[in-house]
């Protein structure tokens, strides 16, 4: 996992670059962001995925889809966001009812269901009981 204290504190940068590498190394890769909040998007076909994973996907050679990203939040301001379930338009909410009442339930269903689907596209290391999945960004 990579962590940093703000923003553009270059997660995001360090994140494409260990994508390719480890892709170089003969890894499988499958970058994953369970939720990020921001207007910049890459649109697919039939969904919209923050930009960030789309170009982490693109220094991975694999699929752009809504799973690497399942919640994407647009900001609105005062508080509020347009919130993207796998890619979909799901509904505007306010900050207080997205964590108090949504992310408990429906939230973490999504981002779970997600990430299983990629599963099999992770960075597997160490063998199989040790660190088995490098989740970035």
């Amino acid at each position: 996992m990579i962590q940093g204290t703000s923003s553009s504190a270059g997660k995001t940068t360090l994140v494409t670059a260990l994508c390719r590498i480890f892709l170089e190394k003969g890894f499988s890769v499958a970058p994953f962001k369970a939720q990020n909040m921001s207007n910049y998007a890459y649109k697919g076909k039939d969904f919209e995925i923050s930009r960030a994973q789309a170009v982490q996907a693109l220094a991975s050679r694999t699929e752009i889809s809504a799973d690497l990203n399942p919640i994407l939040l647009k900001p609105l301001g005062n508080y509020r966001s347009s919130v993207f379930l796998r890619g979909k338009f799901y509904k505007k909410m306010y900050a207080d009812d997205y964590y108090k009442k949504f992310v408990q339930k429906n939230g973490m269903k999504t981002v779970l269901r997600s990430f299983h689907s990629l599963e099999k596209n992770l960075i597997k290391l160490l063998g199989k009981n040790l660190l088995k999945h490098l989740v970035a960004d």
